[in-house]
């Protein structure tokens, strides 16, 4: 395999991402009625900034919104008529609604954007029965954390240790009583997998109490000081592992579709390899020149903001909120908004630098899905525990094969239905 030279990312790159971003998210406090035992802000991790019940300031999330209006507003938004998410986050974001009302009362009264500006929040419900209401008038999308029945859910208490399962399933229950059709259309479900639930039980409790097939993730594995790994492995469960010992897993992978782990796999192989995948009539009947080695970065890593901002409560500026930190771009105050985006994108050249040599002769790099800020150090000892070579590929390649022969009609619903970043 020939080495690959690899693009350089300038400021101009990320201008053209925050003109075309697809989610604003904003941790309006950090405060929360729950204290998780596997909370990513809780004492399993060291990777955030400490939690002292604070709220972030209204103001400068204000100038925030003014700043990248101005930017949505500009020729570089090739994203007309696009829709792009207000997402609230904590902590539990419903411990602040007046910040929740002032933004979306902001957002509504901005003029010559071009976009549908959409609300959501990742809430653990246990506030929902005081605030569904206002939550339907505005047409939130809500995420509700659940991980399955009261046994399975047993890590997420209270500040006092009491589970909080009979509140979240009682609002639930509520919401899905009195508001049916927003319940099916607008609410959907968050399950994290640990050593007291798995994927059969989870399936299984969501698809008989709400007819839903919630989303299930897995235990972040970054961030862990060393002095809690025991106790942390102790609580993993891999997902993939978890799924195949379900007696039932034909029917879970059926109704995940590509949340299962095999038809993401298949799914991100078959765009990336097929040559049978093009995203406008134009690819398709007239000849383009094949990508070229340097239209590419190292490593599966997101162009800053291609996909999200994430603002902590703290004004720091993150391209996701699930990186630590220490990770920040920039930061918004009172004083306006700082972020110098020539510096971002040499930081993230000097990253990418470091993995170069490992992602240029990588036979994965065409469907790398690794995030350079999820390794523990980002030096010149980094060493990606992905790196493929031509006999690991072309052993994965067959794997996928077999898959896609044992379920050929996931064919066309992939090149339907699915669209791969």
């Amino acid at each position: 395999m020939c080495k690959e030279k690899f693009y350089q990312l300038t400021g101009e790159n990320i201008k053209s991402e925050l003109a075309n971003l697809n989610q604003l998210t904003f941790e309006v406090t950090d405060s929360c009625n729950l204290k998780c035992r596997y909370c990513g802000y809780g004492e399993l991790y060291n990777d955030y900034d400490k939690r002292e019940d604070r709220d972030l300031d209204q103001e400068s999330a204000i100038k925030l919104i003014d700043y990248l209006a101005e930017l949505w507003r500009s020729k570089n938004n090739k994203s007309y008529g696009g829709h792009i998410y207000i997402s609230f986050y904590g902590g539990e974001p419903l411990l602040n609604m007046n910040f929740i009302k002032n933004i979306v009362k902001h957002i509504e009264s901005l003029t010559n954007i071009h976009n549908k500006f959409v609300f959501s929040m990742t809430t653990n419900g246990l506030l929902l029965d005081k605030h569904i209401d206002y939550l339907t008038e505005k047409d939130f999308r809500l995420l509700i954390s659940l991980d399955g029945t009261k046994a399975n859910n047993s890590y997420r208490v209270n500040h006092s240790g009491m589970n909080s399962f009979d509140k979240v399933y009682s609002n639930a229950k509520k919401i899905q009583e009195h508001y049916p059709d927003y319940f099916n259309d607008r609410i959907n479900f968050n399950s994290v997998l640990h050593n007291k639930n798995s994927v059969a039980e989870i399936h299984s409790f969501f698809k008989k109490e709400f007819n839903k097939v919630t989303r299930v993730g897995e235990l972040n594995t970054s961030g862990i000081p060393e002095t809690k790994h025991k106790e942390f492995d102790q609580m993993y469960n891999s997902k993939r592992d978890s799924l195949l010992k379900a007696q039932n897993h034909k029917i879970i992978e059926k109704d995940w579709f590509v949340d299962n782990p095999k038809t993401d796999a298949l799914a991100t192989y078959l765009h990336k390899h097929s040559g049978n995948v093009f995203f406008s009539y134009n690819e398709l009947l007239i000849p383009t020149t094949p990508i070229k080695n340097t239209d590419r970065i190292p490593t599966g890593t997101c162009l800053p903001f291609n996909k999200k901002m994430f603002v902590t409560v703290t004004g720091k500026i993150l391209v996701c909120e699930r990186i630590g930190h220490q990770h920040a771009v920039g930061n918004i105050s009172k004083q306006g908004i700082k972020l110098d985006l020539d510096k971002i994108a040499e930081t993230y050249n000097s990253y990418f630098r470091t993995l170069t040599s490992q992602c240029s002769t990588c036979y994965n790099l065409d469907t790398c899905k690794q995030c350079i800020f999820t390794f523990d150090t980002i030096d010149s000892e980094l060493r990606c525990k992905h790196f493929t070579n031509k006999k690991q590929f072309e052993s994965n390649t067959s794997l996928i094969i077999d898959y896609l022969r044992e379920n050929p009609d996931l064919y066309e619903k992939i090149m339907t239905k699915v669209l791969v970043n």
